[in-house]
């Protein structure tokens, strides 16, 4: 997957755009590996446009304090993988979850990191995780983090109908805490056999609704089943 990005994607692949490593955000609690990570970015830099950012993706606040404590300063920031069976602190109760999002801002603003929230969705659209009533505005504009990305896969492999009205959701929910929809990022899956896949027609239709509304930053999630999906994504994109 690492060879993907500096052959395959390279000819896409902008200044400003971002590239997220992961270690230690699979389920099982895994422990993260900031050695691996340094050895992934530079591997990609040298190789890539200047302008690329990098961020470190884990899951749970001891592995977010192993990466702070210790990746090395060419990562932008952390990206705490919040989501049922990945992250031990995880909560459907909201005012835990602000508390676990303070928590990891802390952390990762001592150590000169900025901190990127990757909070589960379903509370948004699922109507069996409603009564739980987030307010992902109120995540992103209260808990000390730097932005949210938001995994929004799951509303998109519901229908496009599901995708759209979340994407609304969230622009209220942002604007009642004075958050334009420009602050927002939002994920979509093109990876096989994942249960959140999609083909690529309805990633490239999501994503033109989310950008058109005003939404700043789409998270692709790949892997290295789908590199052709993926290219052919980033062709009708960046073509």
């Amino acid at each position: 997957m690492i060879d993907a990005m500096e052959t395959t994607f390279l000819p896409y692949l902008l200044p400003g755009d971002t590239i997220m490593l992961s270690s230690g955000a699979g389920s099982g609690g895994s422990a993260a590996n900031v050695a691996a990570l340094d050895s992934w970015l530079s591997k990609l830099q040298p190789h890539l446009p200047a302008g690329v950012a990098f961020e470190a993706r884990t899951s749970g606040l001891a592995n977010v304090q192993t990466i702070a404590s210790g990746v090395g300063s060419a990562f932008e920031g952390i990206v705490y993988d919040y989501e049922p069976g990945f992250e031990p602190e995880f909560s459907l109760n909201f005012t835990t979850t602000l508390h676990e999002f303070e928590n990891f801002s802390r952390i990762c603003h001592a150590e000169g990191f900025k901190a990127f929230g990757y909070p589960f969705s379903a509370p948004l659209w699922s109507a069996g995780d409603r009564e739980y009533g987030w307010n992902v505005g109120e995540l992103a504009a209260t808990t000390g983090v730097d932005s949210l990305q938001i995994q929004l896969q799951g509303a998109a492999h519901e229908s496009t109908k599901t995708w759209n009205s979340s994407i609304q959701t969230l622009i209220a929910q942002y604007a009642a805490y004075g958050l334009p929809a420009s602050a927002i990022s939002v994920q979509l899956t093109l990876a096989a056999g994942d249960p959140n896949n999609i083909s690529v027609g309805a990633a490239y239709a999501d994503y033109e609704y989310a950008i058109g509304q005003g939404v700043r930053q789409v998270v692709l999630w790949w892997n290295s089943a789908s590199i052709d999906s993926v290219e052919s994504l980033l062709a009708l994109i960046r073509g």
